[in-house]
């Protein structure tokens, strides 16, 4: 039983670092480069914006960032990483 927890804890940990990474390469992407003509974009976008729109969402409902900065993806990976870090059978 503890293999399957451990095995469950590392996958969800996996996962969860590609979403970061993803969300930082969306990013990235987003600021240097014409992100809606780039397919790159348009995957990185498919992967994160489930994640991505709701915090949205709620960050304009709450007036924060002004609509000038977004501040979806910094609040996404600031909820991520603490729970990689509460993880059973995980070590960073």
């Amino acid at each position: 039983m503890e293999i399957i927890i451990t095995l469950l804890s590392n996958t969800v940990f996996l996962l969860l670092c590609l979403l970061e990474g993803a969300i930082w390469v969306r990013v990235i992407l987003g600021c240097f480069f014409a992100a809606d003509d780039s397919a790159l974009y348009r995957v990185f976008m498919f992967v994160t914006q489930p994640f991505l729109l709701p915090v949205r969402v709620l960050l304009d409902k709450m007036r924060i960032g002004g609509g000038l900065l977004d501040l979806s993806a910094v609040v996404c990976c600031a909820v991520i990483i603490p729970v990689m870090a509460v993880l059973p059978g995980v070590t960073v």
